[in-house]
């Protein structure tokens, strides 16, 4: 199992928690309709600390690396990272992990 971790900072003029709230909604909405994911969290910075470098988490499981790729090249997930996200993100960060 692949945990898939985006860390994303909002541009300044979205970093409000009514944006960050529809832009995770949004998320949600979207990337939960691929099938590829087994689960979705989209979460807001719970604190100051990570606010002050993170606006957004999202946390994607997907069955393996193949499964990462193919969700990476979806065309939904495409849209939505590159033709919603990206004008509302300064900076967007995307790890791997391997769950055991």
């Amino acid at each position: 199992m692949i945990q898939r971790v985006v860390l994303i900072r909002l541009r300044p003029q979205h970093r409000t928690s009514a944006d960050r709230r529809q832009i995770a909604e949004h998320a949600r909405d979207v990337l939960g309709s691929i099938p590829l994911l087994s689960e979705l969290t989209v979460a807001p910075a719970a604190d100051g600390r990570t606010g002050g470098q993170w606006d957004l988490v999202v946390l994607a499981q997907l069955a393996d690396l193949d499964a990462a790729e193919a969700y990476r090249v979806d065309r939904t997930h495409r849209a939505f990272a590159d033709l919603y996200l990206r004008p509302l993100a300064e900076t967007v960060r995307v790890y791997h992990f391997a769950l055991e």
